[in-house]
């Protein structure tokens, strides 16, 4: 089922109860290192992983966030071609069978208030696949599981991306 050297380690991770309060959080961490020619070999693979509809995406400016977003549009089949929502603050990605991916950028919301005027916890919970860009800026809207992609950038040619599957309460 793997591709060879695509997943290189499985990492299970538990963390521990929070003083005073009955919240739980588990998380698993999947490790894929990757030349940027492999990209759409990797997202087919990783796709298979993704068993939550809520996707953080996280990296430094240049990591390729857009770049992996349209390597998974392509590997979900995607009807559109992705870009960047930084200015939009959403784009919505048709798939088949009359299936979405909203593709949400928060770079520029200075409060939660601004996301709940846009309507994100319809998107969240209408089981539909979100794609979240600074997600740090809207903690409290989280749903309780969601993935979390960190991508790392390795050298020029070569990236990291940590796979967290998260699941609070």
């Amino acid at each position: 089922m793997a591709l060879p050297g695509l997943l290189p380690k499985i990492c299970p991770v538990l963390i521990p109860y929070f003083a005073n309060t009955l919240y739980i959080c588990r998380m698993e961490t999947l490790i894929f290192e990757y030349q940027l020619a492999e990209i759409d070999q990797m997202a087919q693979q990783l796709t298979g992983h993704l068993t939550h509809p809520i996707l953080i995406l996280n990296g430094e400016m240049g990591a390729g966030k857009t770049t992996l977003s349209a390597a998974l549009l392509r590997a979900l089949d995607g009807l559109d071609l992705p870009s960047s929502p930084t200015f939009s603050l959403l784009n919505p990605y048709r798939l088949p069978d009359q299936k979405w991916v909203y593709h949400f950028d928060f770079y520029r919301i200075k409060k939660e208030q601004e996301a709940i005027d846009i309507g994100v916890d319809d998107y969240f919970y209408s089981g539909e696949r979100c794609w979240i860009e600074w997600a740090e800026r809207i903690p409290n809207l989280l749903p309780d599981q969601y993935h979390v992609i960190q991508l790392t950038v390795v050298d020029a040619d070569r990236r990291r991306l940590e796979l967290k599957t998260v699941q609070n309460g």
